[in-house]
């Protein structure tokens, strides 16, 4: 087995001497790795005037900046839009419950005129408490499908009530 030519640059064992003495491919490539070391150490170095060395010090510390503040700004961004849109769908659905309580309210006025007009009879009472049963459910139900179909009865109910203040004439008030 050859010896690894990443070891020809440490302290070589007894071992990998002796291989190195009986291999021609690992003498060599030690002869060249050697070769190579030596003309590496006889160049000079050359230094760059020093307003080129600043330059280019600056020019890497100002892309290092930059490269930081690119995903705090669009994790930033993100964070705002969110924000944003929850506070949108908060307002959105407070605004939407106010106006079903005001539409709520308007009917009960309009209940309470129209209850006061005439003298009540026993089925407009019964079509009542069922008004008010399902403005019970109309606040305690949580999505706006129920709440469209619970106000659907409730029209149902109100047209009921409408045509019984028209009366019968074998009908009597309480």
């Amino acid at each position: 087995m050859h010896v690894n030519s990443e070891r020809f640059t440490q302290n070589l064992t007894p071992e990998e001497l002796s291989h190195i003495e009986s291999c021609d491919q690992c003498k060599d490539e030690l002869f060249k790795l050697t070769a190579l070391k030596q003309s590496a150490e006889s160049l000079q170095l050359l230094q760059p005037p020093q307003h080129i060395e600043f330059a280019v010090v600056d020019r890497v510390i100002k892309s290092k900046r930059n490269k930081r503040k690119a995903p705090y700004i669009l994790i930033a961004t993100a964070a705002s839009m969110f924000c944003v849109a929850v506070g949108w769908l908060v307002w959105n659905n407070f605004y939407l419950q106010y106006k079903l309580e005001q539409v709520l309210l308007v009917n009960q006025q309009l209940e309470s005129q129209l209850m006061q007009s005439s003298s009540p009879i026993y089925n407009q009472i019964e079509l009542l408490v069922r008004v008010r049963q399902i403005e019970l459910k109309i606040r305690e139900a949580e999505t706006s499908s129920e709440k469209i179909g619970l106000l659907q009865e409730r029209k149902k109910i109100m047209t009921e009530m409408v045509e019984n203040t028209k009366g019968q004439d074998y009908e009597y008030s309480i």
